[in-house]
């Protein structure tokens, strides 16, 4: 990620920030790049067996992760962020998407429904 810092702003990917900005936007494509990894570890884990998300510890730390991101307000920040074209092109954001975390979350809840009848 090349920037360039003057004494009150700085440049990154083309765009001025001040420095406490670029700071938050740092920190923003960290999470959110985060968020893509376990949306991604728990959606091929889903795929090839729906079980292992409610078995594996290292997939429910992702699921908590995930969820608390969702329900706690930082992704809609991001969601916001990325509508103004803030992130940088290379970011994959596909949870950033309207639909991708909601339907997911409504299928594993219907999972969840599944597995009590059973």
């Amino acid at each position: 990620m090349p920037y360039l810092c003057g004494a009150a702003f700085c440049y990154y990917d083309g765009k001025s920030y001040g420095k406490g900005q670029l700071m938050v936007l740092k920190e923003q494509i960290e999470r959110v790049s985060y968020m893509e990894n376990c949306y991604i570890l728990l959606l091929n884990a889903y795929r090839a067996d729906p079980d292992s998300i409610f078995e594996d510890l290292c997939l429910r730390y992702a699921w908590n992760a995930l969820n608390d991101y969702y329900k706690n307000g930082q992704w809609m920040e991001d969601f916001l962020c990325d509508e103004r074209r803030e992130f940088p092109n290379y970011l994959k954001r596909g949870i950033l998407s309207e639909d991708t975390l909601y339907n997911f979350f409504c299928d594993m809840e219907e999972e969840t429904q599944r597995r009590k009848v059973l």
